[in-house]
């Protein structure tokens, strides 16, 4: 198993793990916030260029982060900032 397995439990709204998970990043956004850019750093070190170039977007981590900043967005009542890549780099 995976992390990104573990937290799938993410998805499902109003779940205790997701309130909690939301309530954490909202109060501590500035850890939030590094979390994305070492997540990002990670993938463009390890795996931005091997062959062929992959995208953020089908990288594991981000999958992580998209469920995150979706309970934050929850708990905020607003989005989220997202502050990954969009596309291939």
């Amino acid at each position: 198993m995976d992390i990104r397995d573990e937290l799938r439990p993410l998805a499902v709204p109003g779940s205790p793990g997701r309130l909690a998970y939301g309530r954490f990043l909202v109060d501590n956004p500035a850890f939030f916030a590094r979390t994305q850019r070492r997540v990002v750093s990670y993938w463009s070190c390890c795996h931005r260029s091997t062959p062929p170039p992959r995208d953020f977007r089908a990288y594991p981590g981000s999958t992580v982060l998209d469920l995150l900043r979706s309970a934050a967005s929850d708990r905020a009542g607003r989005p989220w900032p997202d502050l990954t890549p969009s596309g291939t780099g």
